[in-house]
């Protein structure tokens, strides 16, 4: 991986990465807070069963703690940082829009299983089966007495055929326009589910402003737009879940409450709970998966925080 997405934008900075760090023992104490707050709330065991990332922030005053995305669908849990922007309010923009983008996902759910999309395609190859066949022809020698009789016959199997063939092809036609008329409604509704989903995520990205050390800001379609310009990617769009990190949660908080930021850690939680702390230290890059993935997301996300820090 470049390593300018890890070191862009700290020169300034004294707090240490957090990428690549060995943990101090103010960090780990602090990460035993929250081991200890999950072992002591049941209700958590299932959200962190395949996994979950947590994170503490040690600042010249206070401790912060964070999870990464939502916790039981939240993001109001005792104790943690709020997020980076708020969009779970169900009467807000991002919920309504969601919403509607549910409902077309229902639509085409139900669309895909329909009775009426299962008869157009029985009813479509029912009817290709029966296409007429044209009698094979006999060989009948010319100066025999059924000659002229087989060839008045065949002339009528001929023209019967045709007719048949024409009321075969006018029908297949009709199931074909029957069945397409469904799956172009399918395919409509999965376009503008897409249309729908671009557009909502282009407004939440707009709205993930970060704030860094100097005050400044800057929201994460700018961020990911620089650095693509920057270093040659092509992720020039966020992927979904940027910004939600535990590291971009906690310096958002601290900067916007006036915190100096010392030192930063992250660890993941998996089930089944020990009481011993899981490792801590900097991420490693998963080597199968060389697309945009939640480590890079924080290292493009991450940075412009940490700008000014000193």
């Amino acid at each position: 991986m470049n390593c300018e997405l890890c070191t862009m934008n700290y020169e300034l900075c004294t707090m240490n990465s957090p990428f690549y760090y060995t943990p101090s023992a103010r960090c780990e104490e602090a990460a035993m807070v929250i081991l200890k707050q999950i072992q002591n709330h049941p209700e958590w065991h299932e959200e962190v069963r395949g996994g979950k990332t947590f994170g503490v922030l040690i600042t010249e005053s206070e401790t912060l703690y964070a999870y990464s995305g939502q916790m039981l669908g939240r993001y109001d849990i005792e104790g943690f940082v709020p997020p980076v922007f708020d969009y779970l309010d169900e009467k807000g923009y991002f919920k309504i829009h969601e919403a509607e983008i549910v409902n077309i996902n229902k639509e085409i759910d139900c669309l895909s299983a329909s009775e009426e999309l299962h008869q157009a395609r029985e009813t479509l190859y029912e009817a290709e089966k029966a296409k007429p066949v044209l009698p094979p022809s006999r060989n009948i020698d010319p100066s025999s007495d059924e000659y002229e009789a087989y060839c008045r016959q065949r002339q009528f199997e001929k023209g019967e055929y045709r007719r048949q063939k024409a009321v075969w092809n006018e029908k297949v036609l009709n199931c074909r326009n029957a069945l397409q008329a469904i799956q172009d409604r399918i395919t409509s509704l999965k376009q503008e589910r897409k249309r729908k989903s671009d557009s909502l995520q282009h407004w939440l990205f707009e709205h993930f402003v970060m704030l860094n050390a100097k005050g400044e800001k800057k929201n994460l379609l700018d961020i990911f737009s620089e650095w693509a310009e920057r270093t040659g990617s092509k992720c020039v769009i966020p992927p979904s879940g940027s910004g939600e990190c535990c590291a971009p949660k906690l310096l958002q908080y601290a900067y916007i409450k006036g915190l100096k930021p010392v030192e930063i850690a992250e660890f993941t939680v998996k089930q089944p709970l020990t009481p011993t702390l899981p490792p801590l230290g900097g991420r490693e890059q998963d080597s199968n998966n060389p697309s945009l993935d939640g480590f890079e997301q924080e290292h493009v996300t991450t940075p412009f925080p940490r700008a000014g820090e000193g």
